[in-house]
């Protein structure tokens, strides 16, 4: 099952949207850790 997300930054005042396979909570860690490269900002 894919999910697909869109997540707020207020540090930057932006939105990033996206999908994964993995639970959301898991990606939202990996967005806050500064782990992961491939979000994109919505337009």
């Amino acid at each position: 099952m894919f999910y697909t997300y869109i997540i707020y930054s207020p540090s930057i005042d932006q939105y990033y949207t996206g999908y994964t396979s993995h639970a959301v909570e898991h990606r939202l860690m990996r967005h806050n850790s500064g782990s992961s490269t491939s979000i994109k900002a919505a337009s």
